[in-house]
């Protein structure tokens, strides 16, 4: 068995290094997201961050 791979329940699991550095940066990532969605929801609670569009000239 070499570094990369796990065993669960009796299987083995190969992973690869993107899998290895992609995961933890993705928990991360969906913490930074989560505690400044939490940080404006307490001090802008009423206001909304809009993307602004340009007009595209199509009728209707």
């Amino acid at each position: 068995m070499s570094a990369r791979s796990t065993v669960v329940y009796g299987f083995t699991e190969e992973r690869s290094e993107s899998t290895r550095i992609g995961v933890p940066l993705n928990w991360m990532m969906n913490s930074l997201a989560t505690w400044r969605a939490q940080d404006r929801d307490a001090v802008e609670n009423f206001s909304w961050n809009m993307t602004p569009h340009q007009p595209t000239g199509k009728g209707s």
